[in-house]
This record gives structure tokens, sequence and C-alpha cells, in this order.
């Protein structure tokens, strides 16, 4: 597994995840875009500044340890990170994942009163979907369960169990979600997955039983 340019990552600075994508690989060195903090200005971050690195792949999510090393403005605010640890697999994604950019309401379930919230499947694969939802109510946590509806019609539904959740410090209160389908809801993700999959090149194999690009 290597950095490769576009590929979504989080950079962990303080503690805290910011998105980020990268733009150039030179060796060890990545240049990333900058951070943004909560009133969307550019995040300074002095240099040496030790940080933690998610690379987001689609199959698993690969962390590594590193260190701001600069910055630059080019079309957009760069900012370049040492890796000067190893790229360990955290999370393993067993099926393919597809991106997309499917509307959607969200509903959270804690025992609170629930409320849908908007939101957006951002990639969807047989197993489960990784998602944004916007100012949630309440605050998804791991373990809750949601539902997750289309606002295409008719409207298509799925019910799944969050598995990760990280605010986005540069949009307010949005969340991305990490959702496995539940058991009983597989099949109505997979057939969500296939209308709404949008492969960069072929397309969704629709064979029962299948799921992947041809």
């Amino acid at each position: 597994m290597e950095a490769r340019i576009n590929q979504r990552m989080e950079l962990f600075i303080g503690g805290k995840p910011y998105v980020s994508r990268v733009e150039e690989v030179d060796g060890r060195r990545i240049w990333v875009s900058a951070p943004f903090d909560d009133n969307g200005n550019v995040l300074r971050v002095g240099t040496g500044t030790a940080i933690k690195g998610r690379l987001l792949d689609p199959q698993g999510v690969w962390e590594f340890a590193g260190r701001i090393a600069g910055e630059r403005m080019d079309s957009i605010p760069l900012v370049a990170v040492d890796m000067t640890g190893d790229l360990i697999l955290s999370e393993s994604r067993s099926a393919a994942r597809h991106p997309c950019m499917e509307r959607v309401h969200i509903v959270i379930f804690s025992g609170q009163r629930v409320r849908p919230c908007e939101g957006k499947i951002l990639d969807i694969s047989t197993s489960g979907a990784r998602a944004e939802v916007m100012n949630p109510w309440p605050e998804p946590k791991v373990g809750h369960q949601v539902i997750i509806t289309t606002m295409r019609q008719p409207p298509l539904q799925a019910a799944g169990e969050i598995v990760w959740a990280r605010a986005v410090l540069m949009r307010g209160r949005n969340y991305l979600l990490g959702v496995r389908w539940l058991p009983s809801s597989r099949a109505a993700g997979r057939q969500l997955m296939l209308t709404i999959a949008a492969p960069a090149d072929g397309q969704v194999d629709r064979t029962p039983g299948r799921a992947h690009v041809r």
C-alpha cells in the first residue's frame, strides 16, 4: 500500500480529525490539502508537529505516524507531511466499495427522540456504506442503529449499525459515519448499492450473488 494522488485522508492534529486529500507524493513526504479550523480558516500547524494520518482506501483504512514538514500555497493551500512510521492496516473491508453521491435522510436511534437528518452516501458496498450526516441529533455514536432512506422516488431504505463516527470540523456539526448493514437488511443494502452505485469505470455486475465492477 502506498499513498496516491487524490486519495482521501484524515489528519489527526492534537487528537482532532481533519479531512484532507493527498495532492503530491514524493517518497516518504506527501503534500496534502491544508486542514481548516471551525471558522473555515486554514489551520496553522507548526513545523515538526506530530500527527497521525489515516489513508482511506477502497479495501480499508491505513494509519501512519508523521510530522508536519512545511506548508506552501499552490492552487490551494498545502501542507507537507513526512511519514515517520510504517503504514498499518487498521480497518479492512471485505467488500468492494463503489463511490456515489446520493442524498438521503438518516434516522439515528439512541433511545432518545429521533428526527430524520439530511445526509449523503459517499460510497457503498454489499456490507455497508460511508455517509455524511448534516447536523445530526442525537450525536452519532458507535453501536447506534440507523435507517437510511433515499430521497428519490420510489424511496429505497436500508438499516445498519454505526461502526465508527467522526466529526467533520470544517463543516460545523456534520459527521462522517461508517455503517454496517444489519443482517436483516443485507438484501436491502445490496439493492440500494445496485441502484445508486456509480463506478468510475464499468458497471456493477447485477448477476444474483455478485456485486463487482466489470
